[in-house]
């Protein structure tokens, strides 16, 4: 048994030092309030019905993060 909790775990990929508040199903990873965008916009993606990172991209949530 593993003495980590599933909060443990949700790091950033690119800044693991942060909390990563959002996950990406198509690649697995978590992303923190700066990273959160979407990879691969043009690709195609089973998850996006349901994607949080795609809903805000597409919406334009400005206080999420920087561009």
């Amino acid at each position: 048994m593993s003495a980590t909790t599933d909060h443990d775990e949700r790091r950033c990929a690119r800044h693991p030092e942060r909390e990563g508040r959002y996950y990406c199903s198509k690649y697995g990873r978590y992303l923190c309030d700066e990273c959160v965008s979407c990879a691969d916009p043009k690709l195609y993606c089973k998850y996006r019905s349901q994607c949080i990172i795609w809903e805000l991209e597409r919406y334009g949530d400005s206080g999420t993060r920087a561009r």
